[in-house]
C-alpha cells in the first residue's frame, strides 16, 4: 500500500476528504518524528513501538578491495511489533512481488 492508496482508504473508512486526511497523516507523522528526534520512545498502543537508537562510529573493510571505510556514529530507528498487531496477522502467508 503506498500513500495514495491509504489516503483513499482512511478517506472512505472515516468520511473525510483525502486533503483533511493527508494533512492528519502529516500531522501525525511530524509528531512521531519529533518525538523520535528528542531521544523519545513513541509507543502506538496495540501497534508498536518505534524506538531511536544509536550506532556507534566503527570501520569496515570491503572484502573485494580491502579497504577500510569509517562509517560515522548515527542513529537508526527500531520498530518493534504490538502483540495486538501481531495476533491479527499471524496467520498471512508472504506475498512476494
Amino acid at each position: 500500500m503506498n500513500n495514495k492508496e491509504l489516503l483513499l482508504e482512511l478517506s472512505k473508512r472515516l468520511g473525510k476528504s483525502q486533503k483533511e486526511i493527508s494533512s492528519m497523516l502529516e500531522h501525525t507523522s511530524g509528531a512521531i518524528v519529533s518525538s523520535l528526534k528528542s531521544g523519545n520512545i513513541v509507543s502506538i498502543q496495540g501497534f508498536g513501538n518505534f524506538e531511536p537508537r544509536a550506532k556507534q562510529k566503527r570501520e569496515i573493510v570491503n572484502p573485494a578491495t580491502k579497504e577500510v571505510i569509517k562509517v560515522p556514529a548515527k542513529v537508526s530507528i527500531n520498530f518493534k511489533t504490538g502483540t495486538i498487531l501481531k495476533d491479527k496477522i499471524k496467520n498471512i502467508t508472504h506475498r512476494g512481488k
